[in-house]
């Protein structure tokens, strides 16, 4: 014998109607929590949220930088977050408006609980909020931190002007030093001697020397010529011509190469004076150029940060939200009854069914 279990299928109109039957209780259910979530609202001391809202410029005075942005660019402004969060400023917001001593809170857990800052994604926006009882207070400490905010990026972008500026300035003196110092040298250089009177020298002690050289020649041959017909005293005179002008011919060839040195030196002292001095006005106009350009990036330059709203003092609270936990409560009493109907419309039918077996007999018949 196989025993069979025989099971109702679920009847949707018969659970509506089991739900009709009962609906006073989830209408009650559900009255009651909206009426103590709304209590509950009353009760509840009121958080008013006040909210500012900064913009941030790319850096320069160039308005083609505002449009060359990147997702990297504005995934860095989440910096300023730290600038507009930090403990120093909100310390300062806190002793300027008495929070502490309203609240008797620890800096750290007042700061955790009334200041929130965000850079909105995607966005060069920041956006910092205050939330306070008092919606004027709130208001007016959410300007100062707006407003501190700005003055610190500026202070900041100050002192990064102030050494560029300074940076600038003092390659600009050293430079200006080193140009003068060249100038001088050159103009020492050209009054330590006439290269065209040194050259003119030059030349006529080489046209001398070559004029005496000639008489050496001659003077030598005539020795030659006296020697080879025995006449001694035309050797003899012959002998000191020579003599006479290998004197003069090696006093002339030492103060030609005399000269030439000085002349050597001379152009090499004028030539080197000359690059230096070129060498020395080039890094010159460079430097004052860079200092012009810094001085004006300074003059215009515009700060990063830009309040955009300080705020209003806000009229309704953000804090507790009357019609959200009223809706909230009402939502989450009827599906609390809605379960617990359905398991006691579970419960009443297994109650109501009743068990019937079935026998079905294999093999042979009965007695």
């Amino acid at each position: 014998m196989v025993a069979s279990i025989e099971s109702e299928a679920f009847d949707p109109f018969e659970y509506l109607q089991f739900l009709r039957a009962r609906w006073r209780f989830p209408a009650v259910a559900v009255g009651i929590a909206a009426a103590a979530a709304v209590a509950v609202c009353l009760i509840l001391p009121k958080q008013y949220t006040a909210t500012a809202t900064l913009v941030i410029e790319p850096p320069g005075s160039d308005p083609r930088a505002a449009i060359a942005v990147s997702p990297i660019y504005l995934e860095s402004l989440k910096s300023y977050e730290t600038l507009a969060s930090s403990d120093s400023l909100f310390a300062r917001a806190a002793e300027r408006f008495y929070l502490l001593d309203s609240t008797g809170a620890t800096l750290e857990s007042l700061k955790r609980r009334v200041l929130r800052v965000e850079k909105l994604k995607d966005t060069k926006v920041l956006q910092i909020s205050v939330t306070l009882p008092d919606p004027k207070q709130a208001q007016a400490v959410v300007q100062y931190l707006a407003e501190q905010t700005v003055a610190l990026d500026r202070s900041i972008a100050d002192s990064g002007d102030r050494a560029l500026l300074e940076d600038a300035q003092q390659k600009l003196a050293a430079a200006q030093k080193r140009f003068e110092k060249a100038q001088a040298e050159a103009a020492a250089a050209e009054g330590a001697g006439s290269e065209a009177a040194l050259e003119s020298d030059t030349k006529a002690i080489a046209g001398l020397k070559s004029q005496i050289d000639a008489e050496r020649i001659e003077a030598s041959s005539l020795l030659a010529e006296s020697l080879a017909r025995g006449d001694q005293t035309a050797a003899a005179a012959a002998r000191a011509r020579l003599n006479a002008v290998t004197t003069e011919l090696a006093k002339l060839e030492k103060e030609l190469s005399t000269k030439s040195a000085a002349l050597s030196a001379l152009e090499a002292r004028q030539q080197s004076a000359a690059g230096e001095l070129r060498d020395a006005e080039e890094l010159f106009e460079a430097a004052r150029k860079r200092a012009d350009d810094a001085a004006n990036s300074v003059k215009f330059r515009a700060g990063q940060l830009h309040i955009v709203d300080p705020g209003i003092v806000p009229q309704r609270p953000g804090f507790p939200n009357l019609p959200l936990a009223a809706l909230s409560a009402a939502v989450l009493s009827a599906g609390a009854c809605l379960l617990w109907l359905t398991l006691q419309f579970g419960a009443a039918r297994r109650r109501e069914q009743p068990v019937r077996p079935g026998w079905r007999v294999a093999g042979g018949g009965g007695r």
